[in-house]
């Protein structure tokens, strides 16, 4: 399966984040662990509502459609 542009812009933003997993998670109402396998790329297909908290959260922009 391919990775959506969102998941792979989410993953990229987590990546130059310096911030802490859980700091993130608490931000955005969802687990480290959540947090942990979008920044790795362990989960493939992550929930879209929760990729576009994080997405929100690091941008400070909501998603265009």
């Amino acid at each position: 399966m391919k990775t959506s542009s969102l998941l792979k812009e989410v993953q990229r933003l987590l990546n130059k984040d310096n911030r802490k997993d859980y700091e993130i998670a608490v931000a955005v109402d969802t687990s480290p662990s959540t947090i942990y396998n979008i920044r790795r790329g362990h989960n493939k297909n992550p929930s879209v509502t929760i990729v576009e908290r994080v997405y929100k959260h690091l941008t400070g922009k909501d998603l265009e459609i």
